[in-house]
């Protein structure tokens, strides 16, 4: 399921590939009248169900480790976000952009743009924390795993939050990528710890 749900997460790789509008936000390939804009909406909405799917098992497996179920919880916020997102896309590519808003030099962005954007803030800043977290309580290899993605994703997160104000940077759009490829990895090594706290609760059931 981890893994599933990150590459419907990645989805924006298919973007070489198709007839889509080019644009530095990965967003912009989800504003409604892009071609294939419904199937990058799609693909985004099924891998944010898929990881509240996650969540909710996570959920179920922590019992009393109050991390773990904080962790659990920002990873079924992180699915939620992911799913809204993908429910109010863009409604047009450049966010901050007047044009964008239809209105004089100054005006605010359309409300869904600040939705969307401000979901996918919440959800991706839930997700880093999530893995700060779950490096703190797993072991070993999985151990390592979360806090490489913590390490990366919190990194770039932060670049992106320097290059967010005012006129977005050409490598905006590569960062915001890189990070995003990034969450979708530590998706597949998240499905991976909740099958192995599955199976750890299981065989003490049967003992």
């Amino acid at each position: 399921m981890g893994a599933l749900a990150g590459l419907l997460n990645a989805n924006f790789v298919l973007e070489r590939l198709l007839p889509v509008a080019r644009d530095l936000a990965i967003s912009g390939l989800s504003v409604p009248g892009q071609p294939w804009s419904v199937a990058f909406r799609l693909g985004d909405g099924v891998s944010g169900a898929l990881v509240a799917l996650l969540g909710v098992a996570l959920l179920r497996s922590a019992r009393r480790a109050r991390r773990l179920r904080a962790a659990a919880v920002l990873v079924l916020a992180t699915g939620v976000t992911t799913w809204v997102s993908a429910l109010v896309p863009l409604r047009c590519v450049a966010t901050v952009s007047p044009s964008c808003a239809g209105a004089s030099p100054g005006a605010a962005p359309p409300l869904a743009n600040l939705v969307h954007d401000g979901v996918s803030i919440v959800g991706t800043t839930a997700a880093i924390i999530a893995t700060a977290l779950l490096a703190a309580v797993t072991t070993r290899g999985q151990r390592m795993a979360h806090a490489v993605a913590f390490v990366v994703s919190a990194a770039l997160g932060l670049a992106l939050a320097v290059g967010a104000p005012g006129t977005v940077p050409d490598w905006f759009g590569a960062v915001q990528r890189t990070q995003v490829v990034t969450l979708s990895l530590w998706f597949a090594a998240l499905g991976l710890t909740v099958g192995a706290l599955a199976g750890r609760d299981g065989s003490t059931m049967r003992s």
